[in-house]
């Protein structure tokens, strides 16, 4: 299954519900967003937005559904030249999960504030870890990519086991994740997003040969 392929199945008015939801948990905290809050938010009745999503806990677990679509809409939208590297596409994919920019940096912040919430909420941490296992599947398949470009260039026979291979798909994920957390409370300048931008790259050229 491919992130590309799911997460982006709601209706226009389900969206904007949702992004009113996600702009209340990054400004106003996971715990203080209610039904009538979002609401209110989007401009429509309580009644409509239960309609929609349902109980407050489906709300939220739709609210993060909804944030990896954002991303998944804004990767798919690049226009990447035809002569980068596979690791060069991958740096510019990840960038779209860092806060570095507006909407960026809010689903940045929701992915940090979700992941706090699934630690105590069971059905929240189903839908966060299948969520995650389907990114690092994403990050898996970009790093095969990039290791069939290098033994192609090289000539060599160098071989990368399966456990290599997923093992430094879950230490991307955890840069991106950190990074994100040690930039999340910069000032969205391009002085921070260059240098986040440059501890990306710096990072992958270590993670990948």
């Amino acid at each position: 299954m491919s992130i590309f392929n799911d997460f982006t199945d709601f209706s226009s008015q389900e969206k904007a519900i949702l992004d009113a939801a996600i702009t209340l948990i990054v400004s106003q905290g996971f715990d203080n967003v209610s039904v009538r809050k979002v609401a209110a938010a989007t401009g429509v009745a309580a009644g409509t937005v239960q309609y929609f999503m349902g109980t407050k806990e489906q709300l939220l677990i739709k609210a993060l559904l909804r944030s990896v679509g954002r991303q998944v809409e804004r990767i798919k939208s690049l226009d990447l030249p035809e002569n980068l590297s596979p690791r060069e596409r991958l740096i510019l994919i990840l960038q779209e999960l860092l806060p570095i920019g507006e909407i960026q940096r809010e689903d940045a912040v929701l992915w940090i504030v979700m992941s706090a919430a699934a630690s105590t909420r069971e059905k929240l941490a189903a839908t966060y870890l299948e969520v995650l296992k389907i990114f690092q599947t994403e990050v898996t398949t970009g790093i095969q990519s990039h290791l069939e470009t290098l033994k192609e260039s090289h000539h060599n026979g160098t071989a990368f086991s399966a456990e290599w291979i997923q093992q430094t798909a879950r230490l991307i994920t955890a840069l991106v994740n950190g990074l994100t957390v040690d930039y999340i409370n910069d000032p969205v300048t391009t002085d921070s997003s260059d240098a986040l931008i440059f501890d990306l790259t710096e990072g992958l050229t270590r993670l990948l040969p």
